[in-house]
């Protein structure tokens, strides 16, 4: 199996290179694909408006108080 990995391709490149190109390259988007989410919507938040101060935004589905005024949701 190594000497396969030495075979040359073109010039000095080998299938060698070619696959340890290649294995970086899927690393790399695997990385990026794992770090570039965003931030994951929590299963406790809602969206809600308070209606004394008319902020809108997520709030903890057990914890339903305006983070503005302090009033119930």
């Amino acid at each position: 199996m190594p000497e396969i990995f030495g075979t040359t391709l073109f010039g000095p490149i080998t299938i060698g290179h070619l696959v340890g190109v290649l294995a970086v390259v899927i690393l790399v988007r695997v990385l990026l694909r794992l770090f570039s989410k965003g931030p994951a919507e929590s299963k406790h938040l809602v969206q809600r408006q308070c209606s004394a101060c008319r902020w809108s935004g997520s709030v903890s589905k057990f914890n339903l108080t305006c983070p503005k005024c302090a009033k119930k949701l």
